[in-house]
C-alpha cells in the first residue's frame, strides 16, 4: 500500500508545537525497539492523561512501539505525538 500521504495532514504540515500538559510515555514503560509488547505501558500514560482537563499531550518515545491490543481512546483533546 501507498503510505506517502499518511500522518498528520497528510505529511505536508509539521507536527504543531505539543499542548497543554505533556506526558512522557517513557516513564510510564514504553520502550521502543524491545521487541516487546508497549500495550500496557501506554494504557498507563493514558490512565494518566487522563486525570488532567483540556489539552493533553502523550509524547512517545522515537522508534517502532509495539502494541499487541486495543487502545481505547475515549477522550477529547489528546494528542500522541
Amino acid at each position: 500500500p501507498d503510505f506517502s500521504y499518511a500522518g498528520y495532514r497528510f505529511g505536508l504540515a509539521p507536527l504543531p508545537d505539543a499542548a497543554g500538559v505533556v506526558i512522557d510515555a517513557a516513564s510510564y514503560g514504553v520502550v521502543p525497539d524491545d521487541g516487546k509488547d508497549d500495550a500496557k505501558a501506554l494504557l498507563k500514560a493514558l490512565a494518566a492523561a487522563a486525570t488532567h482537563s483540556g489539552k493533553v499531550t502523550v509524547q512517545l518515545p522515537a522508534g517502532r512501539i509495539q502494541i499487541g491490543e486495543v487502545i481505547p481512546l475515549d477522550r477529547s483533546h489528546l494528542v500522541l505525538r
